[in-house]
């Protein structure tokens, strides 16, 4: 951003599409920089968020599965045909709300699925 200061700095802000999905259906969700930045603490990746390659965090992404858990935010715009979710990745949960029964119950239906396509 060029503001007419010549010491300004440039920060880079990310926003990154993604697709939460349990089988039935998909849940469109964005991501930007601090859920990223979390995402990446999970991953143990130690590089400034500046010098990541989106290349190479798409192909470090494919191989590992991200568990999450998604709550519906109240928004200020209520509206019938959407509805709009924040993503909350097991890194930032404490650990009461990991055991949560609405949780742990996600992630067992979940297990149970994958030992049936096995």
């Amino acid at each position: 951003m060029q503001c007419g200061d010549k010491e300004a700095s440039t920060i880079k802000r990310f926003r990154v599409t993604a697709e939460v999905h349990d089988g039935s259906h998909a849940i469109h969700v964005t991501l930007f920089t601090k859920e990223l930045q979390k995402i990446l603490k999970t991953l143990e990746w130690n590089s400034p968020l500046e010098t990541i390659n989106s290349v190479n965090l798409n192909k470090a992404l494919l191989s590992v599965t991200i568990i999450a858990a998604i709550k519906p935010s109240s928004g200020t715009y209520k509206t019938t045909t959407t509805n709009t979710y924040s993503l909350q990745t097991l890194y930032s949960l404490s650990p009461k709300q990991r055991s949560a029964p609405s949780l742990k119950r996600k992630m067992k239906v979940e297990e149970e699925a994958h030992k049936k396509q096995t």
